[in-house]
């Protein structure tokens, strides 16, 4: 840790605490907000800074403090320990805004940034969303009646955000309401959608959607579903970050979240139910699942904790039933293939790194949506692999040694209010060689993983990837 010092143009003397692992700073330990709750109408704060003159602020996810800058004070006083304040103002909900104390004296920002913890009165209620007992799943799923045969309980959908809004279309057929304005839907890919979950929930499978942006081929000017730094023409996959870094991009984000909440929560379960939505796909492996271009690993990792704390707090809007995961790959201490420190993370230091900068700015129940595939995609016998040890320094974590991710995920500092946080394993599969046992290998692979999971409380799901064959998965035979 790094202690430094930075004198203000306004003669605040800030002091910084820089980690390898969390953001933000602090000017003193004397005052802070200590939680944010939000019920159908206010945002009730409380504080520690009963002998300071402070100033409640509020700010946008993406904004860094400066003392220099204007933004909407929402109180001022001496003494207070609680503060209450509308929760619907300027025509948007703030649940979705951060906030912070500011010394009025020295206009040095007291404790850090703080979010919404606690939202009571969900819109469509507390009640239990689909869970099965069973952890058996399916990814892909091409024939719907084959899977309920099966007996699969957990499915995982991808869902895109650019095919759900409707931006480029002038006579859009339906639209979504959001902060007073009107999101354009496109409600053919969402009655495609419809009709997916209605056969999963009246089958009593659970449903898992992988929240995704594809982005286009070419970078378009204003685009708002575009993250400002994803290296559209270099990106392997042409899967990009969300576009949490305006208030634009913030704007659709959310609507399509808080759409799909709404529409897929309901207690009549009209259309079909979400039990839990994972926000992109293998984050470690952010150049090629979740672009944002070349950046820093840190600072990758603070730009996607906000769209996972933003996507848990409009899912929680609606139902607080309605769980959110980070995607992860197998990777552990090692990077990634490639071992570029612009492109990768290793899965250690992101499951740290969010977790101490989420405590900082507010705890909240993420979960992990791991995937362990063998340490060679092509070899089934995952028994073999040689880079999956029995410990934390491993370089990845597989099925061989699945074990080690709950042990990790128990320690202190990783828990949900002392509680470990839900382990699904969401997409993960075995080749079938091409030699005359090929198809009783694989077979053998997924057995003695699903018995291996299956003596293993703390992972809730096993979802196999894949249902079919795909010819774009560079020759692999997963179905």
């Amino acid at each position: 840790m790094f202690n430094f010092k930075w004198q203000h143009k306004s003669g605040c003397i800030a002091t910084f605490f820089l980690t390898i692992l969390a953001f933000g700073y602090s000017a003193s330990n004397d005052g802070r907000i200590v939680s944010i709750k939000a019920n159908d109408g206010n945002l009730d704060f409380l504080l520690d800074s009963a002998t300071k003159d402070v100033r409640l602020i509020e700010m946008q996810p993406y904004q860094q403090y400066n003392a220099s800058q204007k933004y909407i004070t929402l109180s001022q006083g001496t003494g207070q320990d609680t503060i209450t304040v509308e929760r619907f103002k300027y025509g948007r909900d703030l649940i979705y805004s951060k906030f912070a104390l500011i010394d009025t004296n020295t206009h040095c920002m007291l404790g850090g940034y703080r979010y919404v913890t606690d939202i009571k009165e969900p819109i469509n209620g507390i009640s239990n969303l689909p869970r099965p007992k069973s952890i058996k799943g399916l990814s892909c799923i091409v024939d719907i009646d084959d899977a309920i045969e099966l007996g699969v309980k957990y499915v995982h959908e991808n869902i895109y955000i650019n095919e759900l809004v409707d931006a480029d279309n002038d006579q859009q057929e339906a639209v979504y309401e959001f902060a007073g304005e009107k999101i354009p839907l496109n409600m053919k890919a969402v009655r495609k959608l419809d009709f997916r979950l209605q056969r999963f929930t009246q089958a009593g499978i659970a449903v898992f959607g992988v929240f995704l942006n594809e982005m286009p081929k070419e970078r378009k000017p204003g685009d708002p579903l575009l993250h400002p730094n994803s290296d559209v023409e270099g990106s392997p996959t042409h899967l990009g970050a969300f576009n949490v870094t305006s208030a634009e991009g913030l704007k659709y984000y959310l609507a399509t979240l808080e759409f799909l909440a709404d529409r897929y929560t309901r207690q009549d379960a009209k259309y079909g139910l979400i039990s839990s939505v994972i926000i992109g796909n293998e984050i470690q492996q952010h150049w090629t699942w979740y672009n944002m271009g070349d950046v820093p690993e840190q600072k990758a990792i603070q730009d996607y904790l906000i769209a996972l704390r933003l996507g848990w707090l409009a899912l929680q809007k609606y139902h607080s039933d309605l769980r959110v995961y980070v995607s992860m790959d197998h990777h552990w201490t090692k990077r990634g293939p490639r071992m570029n420190e612009l492109r990768e993370i290793p899965g250690d230091v992101l499951l740290k790194s969010i977790s101490v900068q989420a405590k900082a700015e507010g705890d909240f129940p993420w979960n992990v949506a791991f995937h362990p595939y063998p340490e060679n995609l092509f070899e089934p016998r995952f028994w073999l692999d040689r880079s999956a040890t029995n410990d934390f320094s491993t370089q990845r974590i597989t099925f061989k040694n699945i074990e080690v991710l709950p042990q990790f995920m128990k320690q202190p500092e990783m828990l949900y209010r002392d509680r470990i946080r839900d382990i699904t394993l969401t997409e993960q599969g075995f080749h079938s060689p091409d030699a005359p046992d090929g198809e009783k290998v694989q077979a053998a692979a997924y057995a003695y993983a699903y018995y291996k999971i299956s003596r293993i409380p703390e992972i809730s799901a096993f979802i196999l990837h894949r249902h079919t064959d795909h010819k774009d998965e560079g020759g692999l035979k997963l179905g």
